[in-house]
C-alpha cells in the first residue's frame, strides 16, 4: 500500500519530527508538498466548484488542508488503489506497521478507515446493537517524550473497529478508490450551508469549518461510510496553533 505525507515546504521541521518518530516503520513515505493556504485565490476556488461564496469560517489554512487532501484522493481513484494519508504531525504507533494489511480489509465494507484523529476533540461511533458513544480522551501521564515512546511501542495493540459518525482531524486514515471518489463529490464545494454536524449526547449542532467537518457531515448524512480504530493507532500532539479542525477545541 503506498504511503504518503503531507507536508508544507516551508515547515521542514515538522517533516523532520514526522519522520524521527515514524521512521522505523515498514512504510515507505513518499513526501508530497501540501497546499499552502496563504493567499488562497478565492474567487479562483469558487469558480472551479471547489468553495462556496459563504466561506469566511474556512480559513487558510483550512483552504490548503482541504485542498491537499483533494488531490490525493484524486490520486487514489486515478490510480485503483487504496492509500495511507498522514499530515506531518502524526505519530504512529508501533505496531502498526503488522496490522495495516488487516485493518485495512475493512474497506471492503466501508470507505475510510480513521487510524487516529484529534484526541482533544469528541468522538462519536456508533458501538454493537446500535448503541452510540461521544466520548472525550484524556491522560494520565503525558511526558515530553510521549509520542516518541508512542512511536516505538512494541505493545501489542488490539484496536476495536466501529463505524464513525463524527471524527475530528485527518492526521492518518487509509481510503479506498470508491470512498475517495464519494467523498470528492460529496465534500466540494467546502460550504457552511450543506449542514450541521450533530451531537445527540450534548444536543449540540456545529458547522463544518474545515474538511472533517465536511467529511462528518457525509458521514452522518449516509454519503460515505467510515470506520475508527479504538484506541487510536495514530496520535498528534494537538498543537492549537497548527490543528485545522471544524470543532471548536476546548
Amino acid at each position: 500500500m503506498k504511503a504518503v505525507v503531507l507536508n508544507l515546504v516551508r515547515r521542514p521541521e515538522r517533516l523532520s519530527r514526522f519522520m524521527a518518530w515514524n521512521g522505523g516503520h515498514d512504510l515507505d513515505f513518499q513526501v508530497v508538498a501540501a497546499v499552502d493556504g496563504a493567499g488562497m485565490d478565492r474567487a479562483g476556488l469558487m469558480a472551479e466548484g471547489l468553495l462556496d461564496r459563504d466561506n469566511a469560517m474556512f480559513s487558510d489554512g483550512a483552504l490548503g488542508n482541504a485542498l491537499s487532501h483533494r488531490a490525493q484522493w484524486q490520486a487514489v481513484v486515478a490510480e485503483g488503489a487504496s492509500r495511507l494519508i498522514c499530515e506531518d504531525d502524526a505519530c504512529l504507533h508501533g505496531g502498526l506497521t503488522h496490522l495495516l494489511p488487516g485493518l485495512a480489509r475493512v474497506l471492503d465494507r466501508a470507505d475510510i478507515l480513521f487510524l487516529g484523529y484529534n484526541t482533544n476533540a469528541p468522538l462519536a461511533l456508533t458501538l454493537p446493537e446500535g448503541m452510540v458513544m461521544e466520548s472525550y480522551f484524556g491522560w494520565q501521564n503525558e511526558s515530553s517524550d510521549f509520542h516518541a515512546a508512542f512511536a516505538a511501542s512494541a505493545r501489542r495493540a488490539k484496536p476495536a473497529l466501529h463505524p464513525v459518525r463524527a471524527v475530528w482531524g485527518t492526521i492518518a486514515y487509509v481510503v479506498s478508490p470508491a470512498g475517495a471518489q464519494r467523498l470528492l463529490t460529496w465534500c466540494f464545494p467546502l460550504s457552511v450551508r450543506r449542514g450541521r454536524i450533530r451531537f445527540a449526547q450534548a444536543r449540540r449542532h456545529v458547522r463544518p469549518r474545515a474538511l472533517d467537518g465536511m467529511i462528518n457531515l457525509a458521514l452522518q448524512g449516509g454519503h460515505a461510510q467510515g470506520v475508527a480504530c479504538l484506541p487510536p493507532l495514530a496520535l498528534s500532539p494537538n498543537d492549537a496553533s497548527d490543528v485545522v479542525t471544524a470543532f471548536p477545541c476546548p
